[in-house]
């Protein structure tokens, strides 16, 4: 029997639907806080984005952060009018 792979991180964050971080307003810097802690191996700060074929200042697991993110609006996860903040329902 072949070993299962273990599912991607943005898996991970959109079956959760971010249930882990909690209801209500939270900051993105809150949202990347319980992530790591809840995925340490796969918030490998050491790999960074290479998103549009150049390198940037921020790890890769931050920038699949934001896309599971922005993803999730059916299931009770809204950007904030204010930057960097999102609404967490969790419907």
């Amino acid at each position: 029997m072949a070993k299962q792979e273990k599912p991607s991180l943005y898996t991970e964050l959109t079956v959760s639907s971010f249930s882990f971080v909690g209801k209500g307003e939270k900051s993105i810097s809150e949202i990347y806080a319980a992530v790591k802690l809840k995925f340490p191996i796969e918030c490998d700060d050491a790999i960074l984005c290479t998103h549009y074929k150049r390198v940037s200042h921020q790890p890769e697991w931050k920038h699949i952060v934001r896309n599971a993110l922005r993803s999730m609006k059916t299931k009770g996860i809204a950007k904030n009018i204010r930057r960097a903040y999102w609404e967490i329902n969790n419907i």
